[in-house]
C-alpha cells in the first residue's frame, strides 16, 4: 500500500483539490512560477491544448498548499510553505468552482480534432475532472477522525511538522511557525465538519473515536498517564517540536542568539498552535465518545448506497455494482482457498488439519524477524535489500524503462503496523521509501511478495517512474488506486511467474495467502457499505478464512469502513490488467512482447483503467501483423 498523507485524501477519500505525490516537469525539468492572477479561468481561456493542461493544473494545485509541499513544488511554483490548506466549507465551495470551470474550459476543444497522444490526455483529465466534480456531493461523507495511521486528520498534521515540513534555513524556520499558528483554525474547520455530519445523522463509530485520541496522545507524545489539564503536557515532548529542535540545530548560519530565539518561538507555536489545536480536538473526541455508535460505514447513511456507487467507480475506475463484486470475491476466495489446501499437500502437511492448524504449522517453520528487537530490525531491512538486488537482476529485462530514482529501504517509525511506499519528492529532497513495518513482526517467507507489491517491480517502479514520463503534469501526479494498487497485486503474481519463487514453495503459498486477502476484501467491503455487515461480521468472516481466533481481525475492520471501495481497487485493477495482456497476448500471438506490454501500461501515469485499455487497443493495432 502506497503511504499518503491526510491531505492527499482525494485519491482516498474524497476530492479536495488535484492531489498526487512528486514528479518532474517535462521538457527542462525546471517547473515554471506559476502567476495569480484576478482571473484565472480567463489566464486560460484559449491556451493550446497541452499547454491548458498544464496551467490549468498548476493553477488548480495553488487551492492545496499543503500538497504542493508534500510534492517538493514549493520553491519551483514561486510559493512558501507557509498555509495550511483551507479545508471550511469556504475552501470547499471555491475549489468546487474552478474544477466546473476548468472542466468547462476543457470542453471547448474539440477530442475528434485531437491527435495521439492528445485524445488520451483528453480522456484522462475529463475523468479526473468529472470524477472529482461527481464527489463534491460527498465531500463531508467521509470520517475525519479515526485511528487509521496516516489517513485521519491529527495523524495527517502529525506526518506534516514530524517529517514532510521542509526545515533547512531561516524561510523555512518562519514559514514552520507560521502553519504551526493555522493549527487551531484547523482543528475548528474540523469539528465544524463534525457539527454538519451529526446534522445528517452521520456520526462516527466509537472504536474510531478511541483510535484518533490514541493518534492524538502519540502526536502529544503522551505515556500511560494521561494529563487532566493541557498545562500540563510538557511541550518538549512532543516528537514534531523534537524534529524542529534537532533540524534547528543542523541549520548553518545561523547565529546561537538566532537559533535560540528561533526556539523559543518554536517553544510558544508548539504551545499556542499545535498543541491547543490538538488538545481542543482531543476533548472534543472525550465528549462525543460516551454517546459514539458501534457501528459506521456507507449502510448506515441516508444516502449511503449512492455515495458507495460513487466510492466503487472513484476507486476503481470501472463501472460495477457491490453485487458483482461481493459474488466475485467469493468465487475467489473459494479457488484461492482450494490452491493454498493444495499447496500444503505438496509439501507434505496433513491436510485433514484446519486452514489454522496448517498456518501454525508453516509458521512456526518459518524465519520470524521481530523489528522491536534492534538486532533482528537491522537483520530485516537487510534482508529486504538482499531481495530487492535479486528482484531487479531477474526483472529488469521485462520493462523498457526503470526509474532513476533509487529506492531506499527503511523501517518505519513509531505506529508503523503495516508496510507501505512514499514516492520521491519533486526536488529530491525525499528518495522513494519503502517503510518496513516497525510494529509487527514479518515471517521471512512474506518478504519477497511485499517487496514486489510496495517496491520493484510494483509501487516503486509504477510511481516513480511516472515522475518521469514526458507527458503533461496531472498524468504524472494525479492517479487511481484501481490502476495503481492493481498494477502493485499484478506485480506480485509477475514476480511468481518471473521464477522468483523457485525453491521458495512456502513463499509462494504466502503470495496465494496475501491474495485471498484482496479477494475476501472484495466480500468484506461490500458486505459493510451494501449489505450492511457489522464489524463483528466483517471480522469473523475473514478471520474465518485463516482459521484466526475470533476477534484477532477486528481492529483491521476500520480501515475498510474509513475508505469505502478503496479495498476492492486491488483486485478489480489486477484483473484488468490481466485482462488487458490476455487481450493482447491472443491477438499478437508472436509478436507479443512482455516488456513492450509493460510499457504501454506504465507509459502514461496512474490514468483510469478505461482509458489504459484504449492505449493497450492502441498497442495492438499498431502492432497486429497485416
Amino acid at each position: 500500500m502506497k503511504a499518503i498523507p491526510w491531505i492527499l485524501l482525494a485519491l482516498v477519500l474524497v476530492p479536495l483539490v488535484f492531489l498526487g505525490v512528486g514528479s518532474h516537469l517535462r521538457d527542462s525539468g525546471e517547473a515554471r512560477p506559476v502567476a495569480l492572477t484576478e482571473d484565472p479561468i480567463e489566464s486560460l481561456r484559449g491556451l493550446p491544448f497541452e499547454a491548458f493542461l498544464d496551467a490549468s493544473f498548476r493553477r488548480a494545485l495553488l487551492l492545496d498548499p499543503e500538497t504542493v509541499t508534500f510534492l517538493g513544488l514549493s520553491e519551483s511554483f514561486g510559493m512558501r510553505d507557509d498555509e495550511l490548506t483551507d479545508i471550511s466549507q469556504a475552501g470547499i465551495e471555491e475549489r468546487f468552482a474552478f474544477d466546473r470551470a476548468i472542466l468547462e474550459l476543457l470542453r471547448t476543444y474539440d477530442r475528434d480534432s485531437l491527435g495521439e497522444p492528445e485524445v488520451t490526455w483528453y480522456d484522462a483529465y475529463a475523468w479526473f475532472l468529472e470524477d472529482r466534480i461527481e464527489g463534491y456531493a460527498y465531500e463531508r461523507h467521509a470520517y475525519p477522525l479515526h485511528g487509521f495511521f496516516g489517513y485521519s486528520i491529527p495523524s495527517g498534521m502529525n506526518i506534516l511538522f514530524s517529517w514532510v515540513q521542509p526545515l533547512t534555513d531561516r524561510t523555512d524556520i518562519e514559514d514552520y511557525l507560521s502553519r504551526l499558528e493555522q493549527i487551531p483554525a484547523r482543528m475548528s474547520a474540523v469539528l465544524d465538519t463534525f457539527a454538519f455530519q451529526e446534522s445528517i445523522g452521520l456520526h462516527t463509530p466509537r472504536y474510531m473515536l478511541e483510535g484518533c485520541l490514541g493518534q492524538i496522545d502519540l502526536a502529544l507524545g503522551l505515556g500511560e498517564e494521561k494529563p487532566a489539564t493541557r498545562s500540563e503536557v510538557p511541550v518538549e515532548s512532543i516528537p514534531a517540536f523534537k524534529r524542529f529542535d534537532r533540524d534547528l540545530a543542523a541549520i548553518d548560519g545561523l547565529t546561537e542568539t538566532e537559533r535560540e530565539a528561533a526556539r523559543e518561538d518554536a517553544l510558544a507555536g508548539f504551545r499556542d498552535g499545535f498543541l491547543a489545536g490538538y488538545w481542543t480536538l482531543r476533548e472534543a473526541i472525550l465528549n462525543r465518545m460516551p454517546n459514539a455508535p458501534e457501528e459506521g460505514g456507507a449502510a448506515t447513511f441516508a444516502d449511503g448506497q449512492a455515495y458507495y456507487a460513487y466510492r466503487l467507480h472513484h476507486e476503481t475506475s470501472v463501472d460495477v455494482s457491490p453485487a458483482e463484486l461481493h459474488q466475485l470475491g467469493r468465487e475467489l476466495v473459494d479457488d484461492l482457498l482450494a490452491r493454498i489446501r493444495a499447496g500444503f499437500d505438496e509439501l507434505g502437511y496433513d491436510t485433514d488439519l484446519s486452514i489454522g492448524e496448517l498456518w501454525e504449522q508453516a509458521e512456526a517453520a518459518d524465519t520470524l524477524y521481530d523489528p522491536s528487537d534492534p538486532e533482528q530490525a537491522d537483520a530485516l531491512v537487510a534482508k529486504f535489500r538482499e531481495l530487492l538486488d535479486e528482484t531487479k537482476t531477474v526483472v529488469g529485462p521485462h520493462f523498457g524503462r526503470l526509474p532513476a530514482n533509487a529506492l531506499e529501504i527503511r523501517l518505519g517509525g513509531p505506529g508503523t503496523y503495516t508496510n507501505s511506499y512514499n514516492r520521491p519528492s519533486w526536488d529530491g529532497a525525499r528518495p522513494g521509501v519503502f517503510n518496513v513495518a516497525s510494529m509487527a513482526p514479518t515471517p521471512e517467507s512474506q518478504m519477497l511478495c511485499i517487496l514486489h507489491h510496495e517496491g520493484i517491480p510494483g509501487h516503486h517502479l509504477q510511481l516513480s517512474l511516472a515522475q518521469e514520463l514526458n507527458v503533461p503534469l496531472f498524468m504524472r501526479i494525479l492517479e487511481t488506486d484501481g490502476f495503481v494498487e492493481g498494477w502493485a497485486l499484478y506485480c506480485e503474481q509477475l514476480g511468481y511467474e518471473l521464477g522468483l519463487y523457485e525453491g521458495r514453495p512456502l513463499a509462494n503459498l504466502y503470495r496465494l495467502d496475501l491474495e485471498l486477502l484482496r479477494a475476501a476484501r472484495l466480500v468484506v467491503d461490500t458486505g459493510i457499505h451494501a449489505l450492511g455487515w457489522t464489524r463483528d461480521q466483517a471480522s469473523s468472516y475473514l478471520e474465518s478464512l485463516r482459521g484466526f481466533p475470533p476477534g484477532a481481525l477486528l481492529g483491521s475492520i476500520e480501515r475498510y469502513v474509513v475508505l469505502p471501495g478503496q479495498a476492492c481497487s486491488y483486485m478489480v485493477g489486477k484483473l484488468t490488467l490481466e485482462s488487458l495482456r490476455s487481450k493482447a497476448e491472443a491477438e499478437l500471438g508472436d509478436v507479443f512482447s512482455l516488456q513492450a506490454f509493460h510499457d504501454v501500461i506504465l507509459g502514461s501515469g496512474g490514468i483510469p483503467l478505461d482509458v489504459v485499455a484504449r492505449q493497450v487497443d492502441l498497442y495492438i493495432e499498431a502492432h497486429r501483423m497485416p
